[in-house]
């Protein structure tokens, strides 16, 4: 049998006697209200002796006998009942290790991930969801058609500054006290299949998640492009002038995700296909500059390979003029983070020498 805390309170001490007469071997709490709050899940955790342990907050209705043990391996999660969430099973070493995931705010909030004991099944947080638009041709059309899927979704427009859009997309989701929230930039074209519903293990909280995109105009699938998962707190806590790679290097660690999340459609104009290529050309140079192997074969790839798909040849060109200012600016950092500056890009575009036609 599992260890049993209740939460006695002048309201319910009628309740908690009848629970202490019926036999149950339980363990008495006194409290102002019968809420679940972090010093409640550290003393109830420090106190059990059994993996998993009950906590009783006031009144149930539901008939208890305390004889439901969670499977060993769902360490992760809170197990309630479908209809009362007043007796819930708590899991001790995760509780030791992270007493604030599982407070009562954290459940109001939907971060707090859950199993319902009837059925079994996952009630995990909805993390919000904010678009980045700036300057994208369909980037209305793309919001619209991901409203109608998901309509959390919130957007970010217009802002200067990478760093400075990101933060205003985190100081949204902080104003629901979600833990982490998703970006999609405008050009992402999301995959039916995609459902914002993926949620870490708590152990991996901390680190920026990003998925595979498919790009359209030299058919490489990797995280260029790709939906992303942030940690909103270290987000909005980021210093201004954060790195040249905002999105692997900000962050400090970063899980890559080996599933398409969307098309990264960027080719939509003649500027934004080589803005793409540019950008993206100076991170993966600086990379193969440093030796790695695989940012120099993507490199190559981005430089020499063009299909059919509309602007290609300007992605091409953006990729191959990027890798040239980077050859000659190496080491400049200041130079180098001018790709995050989007007029600057305009004006690079414009003063090229060639551009295919």
């Amino acid at each position: 049998m599992l260890d049993v805390f209740v939460l006695r309170t002048t309201d319910n001490s009628e309740f908690i006697d009848a629970i202490i007469d019926s036999g149950t071997r339980c363990r008495v709490i006194d409290v102002e209200t019968p809420t679940i709050t972090e010093e409640v899940i550290i003393r109830t955790a420090k106190q059990s002796l059994t993996k998993f342990f009950y906590i009783v907050r006031h009144n149930s209705k539901i008939d208890l006998d305390f004889s439901f043990a969670p499977n060993a391996l769902d360490t992760n999660y809170v197990h309630v009942y479908r209809d009362d969430d007043s007796v819930r099973i708590y899991p001790r070493e995760m509780c030791k290790k992270y007493p604030a995931r599982y407070t009562d705010d954290q459940l109001a909030f939907g971060n707090m991930p859950m199993k319902l004991i009837d059925t079994g099944e996952a009630i995990l947080p909805n993390y919000p969801i904010v678009f980045m638009s700036y300057d994208e041709e369909y980037a209305d059309a793309n919001f619209i058609k991901l409203q109608e899927r998901f309509p959390r979704i919130q957007r970010v427009h217009g802002v200067k500054g990478i760093v400075t859009a990101h933060q205003c997309a985190a100081r949204l989701a902080a104003k629901t006290n979600a833990a982490m929230f998703f970006v999609v930039d405008a050009d992402a074209d999301v995959v039916s299949t995609f459902d914002f519903s993926y949620v870490p293990q708590v152990y991996d909280m901390h680190s920026m998640h990003v998925w595979h995109s498919k790009n359209p105009v030299n058919n490489l699938e990797y995280g260029y492009g790709g939906i992303k998962l942030f940690p909103t707190q270290i987000v909005i806590d980021l210093p201004h002038g954060t790195g040249i790679d905002f999105s692997t290097t900000a962050i400090g660690s970063v899980k890559v995700i080996a599933e398409i999340s969307n098309y990264t459609r960027f080719n939509t104009t003649e500027f934004s296909a080589w803005r793409a290529g540019f950008r993206e050309s100076v991170k993966l140079c600086r990379s193969a500059m440093s030796g790695d192997v695989t940012a120099q074969h993507t490199l190559d790839h981005w430089c020499t390979v063009a299909t059919d798909a509309l602007f290609s040849e300007s992605a091409r060109a953006g990729a191959i003029s990027g890798r040239q200012y980077t050859q000659h600016h190496i080491g400049d950092i200041a130079a180098l983070s001018l790709i995050n500056d989007y007029d600057w890009l305009l004006s690079e575009f414009n003063n090229q020498q060639y551009l295919p036609k």
